[in-house]
């Protein structure tokens, strides 16, 4: 992160395996779920590479 990465998380992975937003380590962040990372992500320019 120091890099200028942005890590994020899945909240309803989170969710399912019983981690709390206030567990994250500075710096992370917390969608409502991927599919809502990735729309956010795409509207930023970003896209899946899928290997």
């Amino acid at each position: 992160m120091e890099q200028g990465v942005e890590v994020i998380v899945c909240g309803q992975s989170a969710a399912a395996h019983g981690v709390e937003k206030s567990a994250l380590i500075d710096g992370v962040k917390m969608d409502l779920s991927a599919m809502t990372a990735h729309a956010r992500l795409a509207q930023k320019g970003y896209s899946v590479n899928p290997f």
